[in-house]
């Protein structure tokens, strides 16, 4: 996935600034992400009400376009701290249909929380997540890859202040960056609510996780609901895509 450009079914995602290119962490994650409010705008007549949509480090903003085409009344901010990328996202949010429901924040996280005068509905992240490797020379994909940027902390702490009171907050992390990150944010008083382990092979063993977090101030019953837990494969025996898996992603890549 490291060309220039990357089709998707409705958009295309130019990549040839951005120091991180398009993943299969950032689709899973776009397709993921928000499943209640879509089964509850697809079991209405009529579209949902519009939400307000963040996505922290957007890149090239290959998300934030997953969640604009998702969710037709949805507005999506998109923060990007790296000015390559920005130059990457906002061309790509210009030439896509939904340009106008789309708005690149050129800023970090810390910067944004002490100027933003709205809410969300729903914050997503592909988060750095290098914590104890070396940088890497490349000082644009350090800044993309490594926690050091964007601390684990500072992205809990920024998220429940954007939060609005029911909100959602998703993300994806490798598996032992998956427990420190629960770690923390369970000593901050964020519920989680909903996960999902993703192997590549059946061989493979968990490779990533996906993760809905509910808001520390929400109010919850003295029991939280059962955390829904469930396992996702991406190819089967013979190395094709599984069945789950195309139908996780049908409405996005061009081969499904």
């Amino acid at each position: 996935m490291s060309n220039a450009y990357f089709s998707f079914k409705q958009f295309t995602v130019h990549q040839s600034r951005s120091a991180m290119k398009v993943g299969t962490d950032g689709v899973l994650l776009g397709a993921w992400c928000g499943r209640e409010r879509e089964l509850e705008r697809q079991s209405r007549s009529g579209d949902c009400p519009s939400e307000r949509w963040l996505d922290v480090g957007t890149g090239t903003g290959v998300i934030a376009l997953m969640l604009a085409q998702r969710f037709p009344q949805a507005e999506v901010d998109a923060l990007e701290p790296d000015r390559a990328a920005c130059e990457d996202a906002r061309y790509n949010f210009a030439e896509s249909p939904w340009g106008a429901r789309l708005h690149l924040l050129p800023m970090r996280l810390q910067e944004y929380v002490t100027r933003a005068t709205v809410r969300y509905d729903h914050i997503v992240s592909n988060p750095p997540y290098f914590v104890e490797a070396l940088p890497s020379p490349d000082a644009a994909r350090t800044q993309a890859r490594h926690a050091g940027t964007l601390p684990y902390d500072a992205l809990l702490d920024g998220a429940a202040v954007l939060l609005k009171e029911t909100g959602t907050f998703s993300l994806i992390l490798p598996p032992e960056e998956s427990r420190r990150f629960r770690l923390q944010a369970t000593a901050r008083g964020w519920w989680l609510q909903r996960m999902t382990e993703v192997s590549s092979t059946v061989r493979s063993g968990v490779r990533r996780v996906l993760m809905q977090w509910g808001r520390p101030t929400q109010t919850v019953p003295n029991m939280p609901p059962s955390l829904e837990v469930d396992q996702l494969l991406i190819h089967g025996e013979g190395g094709e895509y599984t069945l789950a898996y195309r139908t996780l992603t049908r409405d996005f890549y061009l081969r499904f």
